[in-house]
């Protein structure tokens, strides 16, 4: 009898249930696998050696995290004002808030495909003042959308457990949408600060690090992004032992 029997063997003598138990023992394996205290405290080197698979876990359960935090933070809001200023949905207010995200969505996205300087919405999408206009107006109407979705849905309204966990699916879900547009928003007028990390061969090329083949085999491209590559080249990890990474602010 192994460790584990012998721990599920004393837990089940003491009356503790077998679903228990089997939830125990499923968090805990779970736990060895992903091992989540490596992967969230990881640096961008350690991200870029991640399988594709657990790359994707850590930025599904950051996208989770962060649609969760908007989700509670519009909620306590929501009910505040409802409560303390008595206001109420209203339907123009959150069509209007709705439509001008879209527009402003478009209007950035537009202006970010314009690459050449001497075309003057290229100035504009450059000037400090238009991103804060932008990012000001953005999370303005962001606030009034949300808001009123949440008194749309006024989570303390239903009585019944079953209609209050489809409000708050429901709130989850349009809630989701908040990272996308935050992050579409931000990365049109270069607010985003992504890293990415790369090496100089002996002609002081530079190479980025893309994502390892196997355990042992590295990809990298000449762009940081896999699309936009024109040259990659597949290493062994050892190669980059005694290589000085860099690190590359976009």
């Amino acid at each position: 009898m192994n460790l584990g029997e012998s721990f599920k063997t004393l837990l089940t003598s003491f009356g503790v249930p077998t679903i228990t138990i089997t939830s125990i023992f499923i968090a805990v394996n779970l736990f060895k696998v992903f091992q989540p205290i490596t992967m969230f405290s990881s640096v961008i080197f350690e991200q870029k050696l991640f399988s594709k698979e657990k790359m994707f876990f850590v930025k599904l359960c950051r996208y989770i995290f962060y649609t969760l935090f908007w989700m509670i933070t519009f909620t306590f809001l929501g009910e505040t004002i409802r409560e303390k200023l008595k206001w109420e949905y209203n339907e123009i207010w959150s069509a209007v808030s709705e439509s001008l995200i879209f527009v402003i969505v478009i209007v950035l996205v537009s202006l970010s495909v314009i690459t050449k300087p001497e075309r003057k919405l290229f100035k504009l999408k450059s000037n400090n003042y238009f991103k804060i206009i932008m990012v000001c107006l953005y999370l303005m109407l962001l606030f009034f959308f949300y808001i009123q979705m949440y008194l749309l849905l006024a989570f303390p309204q239903f009585k019944q457990i079953e209609m209050l966990t489809a409000a708050i699916i429901m709130f989850f879900v349009v809630c989701t949408a908040m990272p996308v547009l935050t992050g579409i928003i931000f990365k049109s007028i270069n607010l985003t600060n992504e890293k990415h990390v790369f090496i100089e061969d002996e002609d002081e090329n530079e190479w980025f690090i893309l994502h390892p083949i196997s355990n042992e085999v590295i990809l990298l491209g000449d762009k940081f992004d896999p699309r936009l590559c024109t040259k990659t080249k597949m290493v062994k990890l050892e190669e980059l032992y005694n290589k000085p990474i860099k690190v590359y602010k976009n």
